[in-house]
């Protein structure tokens, strides 16, 4: 995808995609261009213009995730259960033993392959309609907590959400798709979640990321009018 290209599809004038470029080479990855035309890419991925009406509600997202993980459930049922045949098993030596010791490391792969699959295809689906991800929202500059009120001065800010993401692959994707972009667009929203069925009633993905935010020295604060989303800065 060619500079005009990317230009054409990001919600930046000349003069934003020109800084943002600049940006991106300078700061971010020192005059590696390649790396600069990735995080490109990945800023028209999560800002790509879609029907802003098409809006994902809580059961839609919740449906996304069950049939995301169905797979996953279903090999980890099945390598539970050869695991719990080996144990049963005394002679590490026979035949049978080896059979099904293949059979789980055979499993062991299949489930880190599945589990890297419903991650992306849990991201990629609540990042793809609607205002999670796809809506870019226009709030002030420096005006109240984080900036994030109502007024006539407005700047543009990506929403990212990682809602049924387990805490180790919301990090990874911040470190793929926030971090290296976020030097050039200055804020972006993380979705997280409220945290309502977990036991502590409050989300654990919303503080684990907080923190690692925190070690990647971003500024990182809630939203007032959404518990379960945070705004990140450098």
């Amino acid at each position: 995808m060619s500079l005009n290209e990317f230009a054409r599809r990001l919600p930046f004038n000349a003069d934003e995609f020109n800084d943002t470029v600049v940006s991106l080479l300078v700061n971010s990855f020192k005059f590696d261009v390649s790396q600069v035309e990735s995080a490109l890419f990945n800023m028209v991925g999560l800002v790509d213009s879609r029907d802003p009406n098409e809006q994902l509600n809580h059961d839609m997202k919740q449906e996304y995730y069950k049939t995301a993980r169905a797979p996953v459930i279903k090999l980890q049922e099945e390598y539970t259960r050869i695991k719990g045949d080996l144990n049963e098993m005394n002679d590490t030596d026979s035949v049978e033993w080896k059979r099904k010791r293949n059979e789980l490391d055979d499993l062991q792969r299949k489930l880190i392959s599945a589990r890297r699959n419903a991650a992306s295809d849990i991201f990629e689906r609540t990042n793809s309609r609607g205002n999670m991800g796809a809506l870019i929202e226009y709030i002030q500059e420096g005006v109240g907590e984080m900036g994030l009120e109502s007024s006539p001065n407005k700047t543009s800010v990506v929403h990212v959400d990682f809602h049924g993401l387990h805490v180790s692959e919301a990090k990874e994707r911040i470190d793929e798709f926030v971090l290296p972009i976020l030097p050039a667009l200055k804020k972006i929203i993380v979705i997280t979640g409220h945290g309502v069925h977990a036991e502590t009633g409050s989300s654990v993905l919303k503080e684990e990321l907080r923190k690692y935010f925190g070690q990647n020295n971003v500024k990182c604060e809630d939203l007032k009018k959404n518990k379960g989303a945070l705004c990140v800065q450098v």
